[in-house]
Protein backbone atom coordinates (compact mmCIF):
# COMPACT_ATOMS: atom_id res chain seq x y z
CA UNK A 1 0.00 0.00 0.00
CA UNK A 2 2.64 2.42 0.92
CA UNK A 3 5.98 3.15 -0.95
CA UNK A 4 7.63 3.67 2.75
CA UNK A 5 7.72 4.96 5.67
CA UNK A 6 8.08 8.61 4.72
CA UNK A 7 5.41 8.32 1.96
CA UNK A 8 3.23 6.33 5.32
CA UNK A 9 3.86 9.18 7.40
CA UNK A 10 2.95 12.07 5.40
CA UNK A 11 -0.49 9.81 4.50
CA UNK A 12 -1.19 9.59 7.98
CA UNK A 13 -0.29 13.38 9.49
CA UNK A 14 -3.16 14.01 5.92
CA UNK A 15 -5.72 12.24 7.59
CA UNK A 16 -4.63 13.66 11.50
CA UNK A 17 -4.64 16.61 9.51
CA UNK A 18 -8.33 16.60 9.04
CA UNK A 19 -9.36 19.12 11.64
CA UNK A 20 -11.63 17.96 14.70
CA UNK A 21 -13.44 21.07 16.38
CA UNK A 22 -10.14 22.81 15.82
CA UNK A 23 -8.12 20.63 17.10
CA UNK A 24 -4.75 19.97 15.49
CA UNK A 25 -3.48 16.27 15.53
CA UNK A 26 -1.77 16.32 12.82
CA UNK A 27 1.23 17.56 15.42
CA UNK A 28 1.30 14.26 17.17
CA UNK A 29 2.77 12.38 13.91
CA UNK A 30 6.45 13.59 12.64
CA UNK A 31 8.10 13.00 9.32
CA UNK A 32 9.58 9.90 10.90
CA UNK A 33 6.51 8.54 12.50
CA UNK A 34 4.33 9.51 15.66
CA UNK A 35 5.52 11.30 18.17
CA UNK A 36 6.45 10.70 21.91
CA UNK A 37 3.00 12.69 22.95
CA UNK A 38 1.05 10.30 20.54
CA UNK A 39 2.73 7.35 21.64
CA UNK A 40 2.11 8.55 25.06
CA UNK A 41 -1.57 9.25 24.42
CA UNK A 42 -2.48 5.83 22.78
CA UNK A 43 -0.86 4.07 25.84
CA UNK A 44 -3.11 5.98 28.46
CA UNK A 45 -6.33 5.74 26.11
CA UNK A 46 -6.16 9.85 24.82
CA UNK A 47 -7.74 13.12 25.78
CA UNK A 48 -9.82 14.71 23.99
CA UNK A 49 -12.84 13.61 22.36
CA UNK A 50 -14.13 10.42 21.36
CA UNK A 51 -13.67 11.00 18.03
CA UNK A 52 -9.82 12.17 18.56
CA UNK A 53 -9.37 9.02 20.17
CA UNK A 54 -10.38 6.71 17.79
CA UNK A 55 -8.63 8.50 14.72
CA UNK A 56 -5.17 8.20 16.48
CA UNK A 57 -6.26 4.89 16.79
CA UNK A 58 -6.87 4.59 13.27
CA UNK A 59 -3.35 6.18 12.57
CA UNK A 60 -1.21 3.85 14.70
CA UNK A 61 -3.14 0.99 12.62
CA UNK A 62 -2.17 2.29 9.10
CA UNK A 63 1.12 2.99 10.89
CA UNK A 64 1.69 -0.71 12.47
CA UNK A 65 -1.31 -2.29 13.23
CA UNK A 66 -1.12 -1.86 16.37
CA UNK A 67 -3.92 0.84 17.39
CA UNK A 68 -6.02 -1.54 17.80
CA UNK A 69 -9.47 0.90 16.55
CA UNK A 70 -12.32 -1.11 16.81
CA UNK A 71 -14.46 -1.34 13.68
CA UNK A 72 -17.91 -0.59 15.47
CA UNK A 73 -16.43 2.93 16.95
CA UNK A 74 -14.67 3.91 13.40
CA UNK A 75 -18.08 3.55 11.10
CA UNK A 76 -20.16 4.96 14.84
CA UNK A 77 -17.78 7.47 16.08
CA UNK A 78 -16.25 8.98 13.28
CA UNK A 79 -18.30 11.62 11.54
CA UNK A 80 -19.01 10.88 7.49
CA UNK A 81 -16.02 12.84 6.58
CA UNK A 82 -13.03 11.17 8.51
CA UNK A 83 -15.13 7.63 7.47
CA UNK A 84 -14.86 8.83 4.30
CA UNK A 85 -10.71 9.79 4.52
CA UNK A 86 -10.53 6.10 6.70
CA UNK A 87 -11.78 3.96 4.39
CA UNK A 88 -10.76 6.18 0.82
CA UNK A 89 -6.90 5.73 2.25
CA UNK A 90 -7.80 2.18 3.02
CA UNK A 91 -8.24 1.97 -0.51
CA UNK A 92 -5.31 3.27 -2.06
CA UNK A 93 -3.91 0.17 -3.67
CA UNK A 94 -0.18 1.31 -4.41
CA UNK A 95 2.34 4.22 -3.98
CA UNK A 96 0.65 6.17 -6.73
CA UNK A 97 -2.99 5.89 -5.54
CA UNK A 98 -1.61 7.33 -1.83
CA UNK A 99 -0.19 10.09 -3.30
CA UNK A 100 -3.11 11.09 -5.28
CA UNK A 101 -4.94 10.63 -1.95
CA UNK A 102 -2.41 13.11 0.35
CA UNK A 103 -2.53 15.46 -2.53
CA UNK A 104 -6.17 15.54 -2.18
CA UNK A 105 -6.61 15.91 1.12
CA UNK A 106 -3.74 18.34 1.39
CA UNK A 107 -5.24 20.71 -1.37
CA UNK A 108 -8.69 20.55 1.08
CA UNK A 109 -10.07 18.35 -1.57
CA UNK A 110 -12.84 15.05 0.04
CA UNK A 111 -10.66 11.59 -1.98
CA UNK A 112 -14.39 9.72 -3.68
CA UNK A 113 -14.36 6.18 -2.73
CA UNK A 114 -14.37 4.22 -5.75
CA UNK A 115 -14.38 0.32 -5.89
CA UNK A 116 -11.49 -1.34 -7.43
CA UNK A 117 -11.84 -4.08 -10.20
CA UNK A 118 -10.11 -7.16 -8.50
CA UNK A 119 -8.28 -8.51 -11.65
CA UNK A 120 -7.12 -4.93 -13.17
CA UNK A 121 -6.67 -3.15 -9.92
CA UNK A 122 -7.37 0.51 -11.60
CA UNK A 123 -8.86 2.27 -8.70
CA UNK A 124 -7.88 6.59 -9.06
CA UNK A 125 -9.04 9.34 -6.94
CA UNK A 126 -10.13 12.14 -8.91
CA UNK A 127 -8.76 15.05 -10.16
CA UNK A 128 -9.60 18.38 -7.78
CA UNK A 129 -12.59 19.97 -9.24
Amino acid sequence: MFANDAQQCRAIRALLGSHFHGSRLDELWGPTGPTELACTLLEQGGHGSHGEIVLLRVAFDFWNGRGKAKFSDVIEVLDTERLQLVASLAMAYNGDAVDEWVACVVDGYKPVLRFVHATKGEARFPAPY
